[in-house]
């Protein structure tokens, strides 16, 4: 690895200076137009696919004795689903500008992460193999090798500034209370 995609330290590849070409963006948003519709059951096949996947974080979630229908009815599941989704719609919407409108958003949704009880940064790993399995089901052949690539790109981005957001939280914490570590 260069130093340019070498691994930061919350484990996301993220490499400013080619982030994201005009290929990239294009193919991006040539995919958002399909997934955009339907967000409240597209983030809940997400979130099913991450409790599917990884069963212990449903228990971080007040509807975590839920199963079935029962769940996807839930007015909390459905909620927060919709909320991750016009999160993701949200980065897709500033695609030209992450650094300056869409790293404090989603630094902000970090740091609110803290206060969940459970909740640690490496929750957040599960979200990009759930979201590019449906994004995979739902896009069938449209999402290309290319597109499939800039999606890792963008996900990797969210999941750097979500942990970012954590982290600093956690340290103003600490600082804040040194016994609660």
């Amino acid at each position: 690895m260069t130093a340019e995609t070498s691994l930061p330290s919350n484990g996301c590849p993220f490499d400013q200076s080619v982030f994201l070409t005009d290929k990239d963006k294009l193919l991006i948003r040539r995919n958002w137009k399909h997934l955009a519709c339907n967000l409240t059951e597209r983030g809940a096949r997400v979130f099913l696919r991450i409790f599917v996947d990884n069963p212990s974080v449903k228990d971080l979630f007040p509807f975590k004795k839920l199963q079935g229908e029962e769940l996807t009815r839930d007015v909390n599941f459905r909620g927060h689903a919709s909320r991750f989704m016009q999160a993701v719609g949200a980065v897709v919407d500033n695609i030209d500008d992450f650094e300056q409108s869409l790293a404090p958003l989603l630094n902000g949704l970090g740091r609110k992460h803290i206060d969940f009880h459970g909740f640690t940064p490496t929750h957040f790993n599960a979200f990009q193999d759930a979201m590019l399995a449906v994004w995979s089901e739902d896009l069938g052949g449209k999402l290309t090798p290319e597109g499939r690539d800039a999606w890792i790109k963008v996900f990797g981005f969210i999941m750097r500034e979500l942990k970012k957001g954590y982290s600093q939280a956690e340290g103003e914490r600490v600082k804040d209370d040194p016994e609660r570590i």
